[in-house]
């Protein structure tokens, strides 16, 4: 299966969506919310968040909701790499790990769009977007950061310089039987040359800037302009695994602290978003010739809840 994961930054209150307890003094609850239960789902249903119901209505089928995970901490760091390796220091998260476990030959395996990420044993197996289109500039050429174009041409040059100097150094340790060391230098090297060879050949067709004008950047635009691209490279067969980020209405992010009311105005643009990304899912196809949406499983998630009552 392939993996997206869409990380709410800030941390979420669950019982504004998916913790109905209305019966618990404990937990603030809205008067105007209800629980509602659609095949076998139970949520909180509100007419603030409409697309929270359509969005359960469609896909509650294909769902799991899971509760209650405890932490054990307060701080959004730690929170973020537990949820997304399982412990407090050390591993690769989900995503690297089973980008790097796939019996497939992808040219990104793991495509980091925007969200946290964190790689030890397999930098390998991740290909970063950048928040300012670099991965274009690196396969492309296309430098955004050079502000003339003659500055362009001579770093293009000290780059063809670098590898041809990497090659010959890469083809002596080979041709002298080197030690082990030199010999991994060697084939570490082949397999990035050929890796984004690759990828610059594959990616000719799909744009990895992020459309400003379209989503994400304004304060009702869903996380979508990040999820078309990892969906772009799932249907081209380059990655297994993607992560996007949400920053909530008008980038917010998650992290309201007493002014619940945020949340509410997250979740709706957070369930739009979503929507938007299973009627995609639906209509678009791996290169197997399966939907994606019978392909991909989707990984919704915060590093934090919300105090269940104003204290």
């Amino acid at each position: 299966r392939k993996f997206l994961f869409v990380f709410c930054d800030g941390g979420w209150d669950p019982s504004f969506v998916f913790a109905p307890l209305f019966d618990n003094p404990n937990v603030n609850c809205e008067s105007t919310a209800t629980t509602r239960e659609v095949n076998g789902l139970r949520f909180v249903d509100s007419p603030d968040r409409p697309s929270v119901s359509l969005f359960f209505e469609s896909w509650a089928q294909d769902c799991l909701i899971i509760n209650g995970i405890d932490h054990s901490t307060v701080a959004h760091d730690r929170g973020k790499r537990l949820l997304m390796t399982g412990l407090p220091q050390g591993p690769d998260d989900w995503g690297a790990l089973i980008a790097a476990n796939t019996t497939q030959s992808l040219t990104a395996p793991h495509l980091v769009v925007s969200g946290p990420t964190y790689v030890t044993y397999h930098p390998d197996s991740i290909v970063r977007i950048g928040k300012n289109g670099e991965l274009s500039d690196l396969l492309f050429g296309s430098s955004s950061q050079s502000s003339a174009e003659d500055q362009s041409t001579v770093d293009l040059r000290t780059e063809d310089l670098i590898s041809e100097y990497l090659k010959a150094r890469s083809s002596q340790h080979h041709q002298a039987n080197a030690d082990p060391h030199a010999q991994l230098f060697a084939m570490n090297l082949g397999q990035t040359q050929t890796q984004l060879e690759d990828l610059i050949a594959q990616s000719s067709d799909i744009n990895f800037m992020v459309n400003e004008g379209e989503f994400g950047y304004a304060c009702n635009e869903t996380f979508m302009g990040s999820a078309t691209i990892a969906i772009d490279c799932f249907e081209a067969g380059l990655s297994r695994c993607a992560i996007v980020e949400d920053q909530g209405f008008c980038r917010m992010r998650w992290d309201s602290h007493g002014d619940i009311t945020e949340q509410s105005w997250h979740y709706e643009l957070l369930f739009e978003g979503l929507n938007q990304l299973m009627e995609a899912l639906s209509t678009r196809y791996s290169p197997s010739g399966n939907r994606l949406s019978d392909e991909v499983t989707v990984v919704v998630c915060s590093e934090l809840g919300r105090h269940p009552k104003l204290n």
